[in-house]
């Protein structure tokens, strides 16, 4: 089992590195951050000193051995715009990408696995196709389009909730309200996964020899279905939803943009526009580290449940 865990670890730290110089390069592509900080009026002379202040005028090769060299570190520099440290930043934005990721996540979670369980269970009948349908529209319906939708109609129409905004403290009003609609949003495009994932897992254990033995014995349905077909399912859902939140957190820019969200997402929309390199390369690597450890998670859990795992990967 060490074994598994430390081939998994070399794998996630080759993909960071890997990830490192995908995302330096591209943002050193979309432009110089000079062209945006300085006006017309400014001389080569400024322009000169300025790109030597950022450290742009070195070749790009150059630049990234510095930037792998602070980054290994711990120093991942200083934003442009802002003047402070990027990870602190970041790290300040944290808490409210994990609030709403989590808000969102536990909506798709106790929305997505019952209803997979339960298409599964009436296969072929209306709730099925009902909830089949559900999931399709999931995944087809833009994230950016859904949460405009519920603005206009929640917010906008009906007054319900907020437009957008963290809020303050976990009361109700001015506070957990401000969750609904961005959770709504992402936890349907996120449930549509579990959905269809939970339905095919619970198909092949509702076919099982142990779950017809269990109806034979004359246990009761609920059980049949929760404790023995279930159960046995749980593999390929638990290591999905490893992988979803951690997806989550990357996909949650629409969100956050949408509903004025204080967090990492926007902060990346917005050092992008500015061209900000050091802020996008700290959340791009914070957002792949994250995915990466998911990943790990996901496997050891996998492997502990499935022993077989670990000798088919060696």
């Amino acid at each position: 089992m060490q074994q598994f865990i430390l081939l998994r670890v070399l794998q996630g730290l080759l993909s960071l590195w890997v990830i490192s110089i995908i995302v330096f390069a591209l943002t050193r592509f979309s432009g110089n951050p000079v062209d945006l900080m300085l006006d017309d009026y400014a001389t080569k002379e400024d322009r000169r000193r300025l790109e030597h202040y950022l450290g742009v005028d070195k070749p790009m090769h150059e630049q990234y051995v510095l930037f792998l060299g602070r980054a290994m570190k711990g120093d991942l520099g200083k934003s442009i715009t802002a003047k402070r440290d990027a990870t602190e930043m970041v790290i300040e934005r944290i808490p409210n990408t994990l609030k709403l990721a989590t808000a969102a996540f536990t909506v798709a979670v106790l929305f997505g696995i019952p209803v997979g369980v339960y298409t599964a269970y009436n296969r072929g009948r209306w709730f099925d196709l009902a909830g089949r349908a559900v999931a399709i529209g999931g995944q087809s319906v833009p994230g950016f389009w859904l949460g405009l939708v519920y603005i206009y109609l929640f917010a906008v129409i009906w007054g319900i909730f907020p437009t957008g905004g963290i809020g303050h403290g976990w009361q109700w009003e001015g506070g957990l309200e401000h969750y609904i609609l961005p959770s709504a949003t992402v936890g349907w495009l996120v449930s549509s996964g579990i959905i269809r994932l939970t339905r095919m897992a619970m198909l092949d254990s509702l076919e099982s020899d142990y779950v017809k033995l269990a109806r034979v014995k004359g246990l009761p349905e609920w059980k049949v279905l929760w404790k023995h077909a279930f159960k046995n399912s749980l593999i390929p859902v638990v290591t999905l939803l490893f992988l979803l939140f951690a997806g989550m957190l990357n996909g949650i820019i629409i969100a956050e943009t949408i509903f004025s969200w204080p967090g990492i997402g926007r902060m990346a929309i917005d050092s992008i526009r500015s061209r900000d390199y050091p802020v996008t390369q700290t959340i791009v690597l914070f957002s792949a580290a994250l995915y990466v450890t998911a990943n790990l998670l996901a496997d050891v859990t996998y492997a502990y449940l499935n022993p077989k795992i670990r000798y088919k990967s060696r």
